[in-house]
């Protein structure tokens, strides 16, 4: 478990605890052992000074006193080191202490750094939240430089920012060629993180060479539609440590600078609509109109009946102000007569009419002064026209957009609370009910509970399983999934995923080959993600081999240079007009499953979506009563070469 634990008896005597204990508060075995007395344990963290300056007996003598009135209770730890930790106490009806301890350091300063970043740009929008939020990030993070950059049109190979900060300092826009550049692996692509030697990586690079620039992270930007936007990136003059906090920074941000980005492109091509509607107007509209010098309707077109009910006479001698709706702003109104009264042109006054049969128009004006030669004010000659069908449509996109932005923060917030709610009491859950399956702290007379402690880890176990690709699918068809990608030993990577499965192959009397002499020996990945892959392939094959069968596993290159990663069965197989079917979430194909193995359906489909993040893909071959084979293909960008550098990025 990714935890430390420890359990102590009602007199205060360790009973037990694990190594994470003795790494987490840096105690000597010594001093730490079974049978050590909690009192002694904790004055030798008061000596050290764990809990600050002071009398050490009165300080051990005060944590004595808050863990005897605690009994059951949750609280955060600062370590010396500078790590926090969250920690769960709970005492059993015999008195028995039990506590866990987990590394909250990363997610604690995450969460410092979104509040600062949503602080500075809280009541923000359009081109000032852009800049606001790269200067907050920059402060946030201490970067040097970050930026918002996209393509200046889609065939381009050049990017313009549309913000840019350095040290939390607006910028002037910069223009920079995408070609040679770490953003050229972003933009389009996925998320790309260099912790150091990034001028070196990219020598051609006159930016990074100009401002000795070492480290970057770019998170690329992309629409509901998928359409590639541009690239949020960070860049410093030194290594990157703990890269994960800025590069979750960033993601979260991202979505935040898409949205901000369509609403701002979405004025922009209402603003461009408008402009053809008023040049409509100018040729042609629903009917037009004459003032006189006074400012009264002299005459109107004869269609204004036919779409307001009343005649061009109802019209004839009254001022504008006569029609309006008593619910209208009354300075919208006296703003349009002082314009009128100054014989002012003027474009799209817009107003609300309430007509004879019930109906509700709105109506777009515009005007222009009719002058003598002499410069005397004659009167105005316009045109008007019915805009009722063009607002219920605004009406309705704001209210999609809204549902849609609506539904993006529940999803957020429903995975954040999945993942905190569900992951942290089942790991408590599996590594409780493991104690008791091993008998751990004695025999236990009914073998009965043993096997309900062993059914209960079982069952936990495929839970967490379950949770966790649940998670990782909503994810990645959110694009919030990113890839940790670092240099990996392939070798390593497939020994790790095959030895998982060899004592299920082997009660199953199936056997598990492995071929990998002609790979690469390094690949650039995210090793996690890709040992999921293989070992959801190399599960599906134990799931429907039978007794007596084989399983390979193999890797190598193909005539583009690209990795081939294969897992081949002699299982049930599969007809060719299934396949498509089995790389769907939740898909489940035919009735002869192993019992016990039953799943539901993800594995495939989140083997299929890895490799896409990796910019590879995943294939599959079958035939029934013969087998299965699943390629999974990388591009040789992945691949290490023998300089230690991976490959140009061209997929």
């Amino acid at each position: 478990m990714d935890q430390a634990i420890c359990i102590y008896s009602a007199r205060g005597t360790l009973l037990y605890y694990n190594s994470e204990l003795l790494e987490f508060f840096n105690l000597p075995e010594k001093i730490a052992y079974i049978g050590a007395q909690r009192e002694d344990i904790i004055r030798f963290l008061a000596e050290r000074g764990d809990f600050g300056d002071g009398d050490v007996e009165l300080l051990t003598t005060k944590q004595l006193q808050f863990l005897h009135h605690q009994a059951n209770c949750r609280y955060q730890h600062r370590v010396p080191d500078g790590r926090i930790l969250d920690i769960r106490r709970q005492t059993s009806p015999d008195g028995q202490s039990i506590a866990t301890f987990t590394e909250i350091t990363a997610a604690s300063r995450l969460e410092t750094a979104v509040t600062a970043v949503a602080r500075a740009v809280l009541k923000k929008s359009g081109h000032g939240y852009l800049q606001s939020l790269v200067n907050a990030i920059s402060r946030a993070l201490g970067m040097e430089w970050v930026a918002i950059g996209a393509p200046d049109h889609p065939e381009a190979d050049s990017v313009s920012t549309l913000a840019a900060s350095r040290n939390g300092v607006t910028v002037e826009s910069m223009n920079y060629r995408l070609p040679g550049s770490p953003c050229a692996r972003v933009v389009g692509q996925t998320v790309c993180v260099i912790p150091a030697q990034a001028n070196k990586l990219f020598p051609d690079n006159e930016f990074l060479l100009e401002h000795g620039l070492d480290s970057y992270i770019g998170v690329p930007l992309f629409d509901a539609d998928g359409k590639a936007l541009g690239v949020l990136s960070a860049f410093d003059v030194e290594p990157l440590d703990e890269f994960s906090i800025a590069e979750r920074l960033l993601e979260i941000f991202a979505s935040r600078v898409v949205v901000e980005l369509d609403r701002l492109q979405t004025i922009g091509r209402l603003r461009i609509s408008e402009r053809r509607l008023r040049n409509f107007a100018d040729v042609g509209s629903d009917w037009l109109w004459e003032m006189d010098a006074d400012l009264r309707f002299s005459w109107l077109g004869d269609n204004v009946e036919a779409l307001t009910g009343l005649s061009a006479d109802h019209y004839i001698g009254r001022r504008r102000d006569d029609f309006r709706a008593d619910d209208d702003h009354g300075d919208h109104w006296a703003r349009h007569m002082a314009t009128l009264q100054a014989h002012e042109a003027f474009r799209n006054f817009q107003y609300r009419r309430e007509l004879p049969d019930g109906r509700s128009m709105c109506i777009s004006n515009s005007g222009i002064p009719i002058l003598r030669e002499d410069g005397v004010f004659l009167g105005y000659f316009g045109a008007s026209t019915d805009i009722t069908e063009r607002k219920h449509v605004e009406a309705e996109l704001r209210k999609a957009k809204q549902r849609s932005e609506d539904a993006n923060r529940a999803k957020s917030r429903f995975l954040a609370g999945v993942s905190h709610e569900l992951r942290t009491p089942l790991n408590a859950i599996i590594g409780f009910s493991e104690i008791i399956a091993s008998e751990m702290f004695g025999a236990i007379d009914n073998p009965s509970y043993v096997q309900y402690g062993k059914d209960i880890q079982i069952s936990g176990q495929l839970l967490l399983g379950l949770i966790n690709d649940i998670l990782d699918l909503s994810q990645i068809e959110a694009e919030e999934l990113p890839l940790n990608v670092d240099s990996h030993n392939l070798a390593e990577l497939v020994d790790e995923s095959v030895r998982l499965f060899l004592r299920r192959a082997m009660e199953a009397n199936i056997e598990i080959s492995v071929e990998i002499s002609d790979a690469p020996p390094s690949l650039y990945v995210d090793g996690r993600r890709l040992k999921q892959i293989l070992v959801n392939l190399i599960g599906n094959s134990i799931k429907f081999t039978a007794s007596g069968g084989w399983i390979e596993v193999r890797a190598g290159l193909n005539q583009d240079g690209w990795l081939m990663l294969e897992v081949a069965d002699s299982g049930i197989g599969m007809a060719a007009k299934d396949i498509e079917r089995a790389l769907e979430p939740f898909s489940q194909l035919g009735s002869e499953i192993k019992h016990g193995q039953e799943g539901v359906g993800l594995g495939l489909s989140i083997s299929s979506r890895l490799a896409e993040l990796h910019g590879g893909s995943l294939h599959l071959t079958s035939e029934p009563d013969v087998g299965t084979r699943a390629q999974v293909l990388l591009p040789a960008s992945r691949i290490i070469s023998g300089d230690g550098w991976p490959a140009a990025i061209d997929a």
